[in-house]
């Protein structure tokens, strides 16, 4: 799955995905946005626009 992939599908979708566990087949823009979901840190997607973004919509939902 690539990011574009990913912000198309709903946000209760995207949620769960982000609080699976990190897997190791998963791309390194989903391990980075999934610990900062997990450890409660926006620095983990530092430097990615949209993966900040992200952030703050999955923290808002």
């Amino acid at each position: 799955m690539n990011l574009t992939d990913y912000l198309q599908k709903p946000i209760a979708e995207r949620k769960q995905i982000v609080t699976e566990p990190v897997g190791i087949k998963d791309p390194l823009w989903l391990e980075r946005l999934k610990t900062a979901v997990e450890k409660m840190n926006p620095f983990a997607v530092m430097f990615d626009q949209s993966l900040i973004n992200e952030y703050w919509a999955l923290k808002k939902a």
